[in-house]
């Protein structure tokens, strides 16, 4: 919905650049065991939840998504978008290009 939205607000050839992060890069065994809590509750393993804290005072309870390549690619195609990955870091860091179709 998101992709299909912001589609009207780029011209014809128009770009988006953005960077996520591919979680599965990952051999830490703490966000292993995070990744598989999150495919047990039928979660998409880049949608994740934070909360801030700062000298004892925490924030509201955040939504965070990290979207992979494959999975970026496959949903900006289905929305009228390319993708191009511009940079793709070891450690699942990425930067991409949207340009948008006609």
């Amino acid at each position: 919905d998101f992709l299909k939205s912001i589609h009207t607000l780029v011209s014809t050839g128009g770009q988006i650049l953005l960077s996520s992060l591919d979680l599965s890069c990952t051999k830490d065994p703490a966000d292993l065991a995070l990744q598989a809590a999150a495919r047990q509750a039928g979660r998409y393993l880049g949608e994740v939840r934070w909360r801030f804290e700062y000298k004892g005072q925490k924030g509201p309870l955040l939504s965070w998504l990290h979207v992979d390549p494959a999975t970026l690619a496959s949903h900006t195609r289905e929305a009228a978008w390319n993708t191009e990955i511009l940079i793709q870091e070891d450690d699942g860091n990425y930067l991409a290009r949207l340009t948008k179709n006609e």
